[in-house]
């Protein structure tokens, strides 16, 4: 159990006092980052988060909650951190860019894993994704992965009005 107010184990991150908020259980209810705000008009809206991980298979309540926060928010680009997953040992049907095609009406998906071994679980530490939604899932022109294969880094850009690129990644 996290946060129980009897382990001296966890007094420190547990108790009232603490610096992140308030409590209530083992659940923290303040607010985690900043605040985010309404887009504004002809202005791309970025995130980006942690999400510890996505379901090894789609239609579970941890997508949907990853979802329903993405699409609530109206963002443009989107990094994740620790996907997770070795998508290799997945169907087609199960991997990423099918799994969150109708999330958006418009989208780009880039993700990357470790692929210095051979898949052995679905399960795996690590991985990063970014989603580019709307208007700017039409205009990216390339991607890109971290040398290594380790599945650190990925990212893609996109091109801008007047001739200029913009390129923009998720890492962990």
């Amino acid at each position: 159990m996290v946060n129980r107010q009897d382990d001296s184990s966890s007094s420190a991150s547990g108790s009232t006092e603490d610096s992140r908020g308030p409590l209530n259980g083992d659940l923290f209810t303040g607010c985690f980052g900043g605040v985010i705000e309404c887009k504004r008009n002809n202005t791309p809206k970025i995130g980006f988060q942690n999400v510890g991980g996505f379901p090894c298979n789609k239609g579970k309540i941890k997508e949907d909650n990853i979802r329903m926060g993405l699409t609530k928010w109206d963002f443009d680009i989107f990094g994740c951190a620790e996907t997770n997953l070795d998508w290799r040992t997945l169907p087609e049907e199960e991997k990423f860019p099918f799994r969150t095609r109708e999330w958006w009406d418009t989208q780009h998906v880039s993700y990357a894993f470790n692929r210095t071994c051979l898949p052995s679980t679905t399960h795996q530490y690590g991985g990063t994704a970014i989603f580019s939604n709307y208007q700017v899932a039409n205009r990216v022109i390339d991607k890109g992965y971290d040398d290594t294969a380790l599945g650190w880094m990925v990212l893609d850009q996109i091109s801008r009005e007047k001739g200029t690129n913009i390129t923009y990644s998720s890492s962990i």
